[in-house]
């Protein structure tokens, strides 16, 4: 995704009061967007517990 259309997505998201499941490569962007984050891995799902951008708050 472009930097704008990503910086309008961000702003979207933060403006949206359901839930979202969110698939994505880019650290930065989850960042900024995610109040919790998960992470796949080969022996299953576990928790991220420090989240930087908290969903859009500063």
């Amino acid at each position: 995704m472009d930097p704008g259309s990503a910086a309008c997505f961000a702003e979207a998201l933060a403006d949206f009061e359901g839930a979202v499941v969110l698939v994505t490569h880019d650290e930065a962007f989850a960042d900024r967007v995610a109040e919790e984050r998960w992470r796949l891995e080969r022996d299953g799902i576990r928790a991220v517990l420090a989240v930087m951008g908290g969903g859009g708050s500063p």
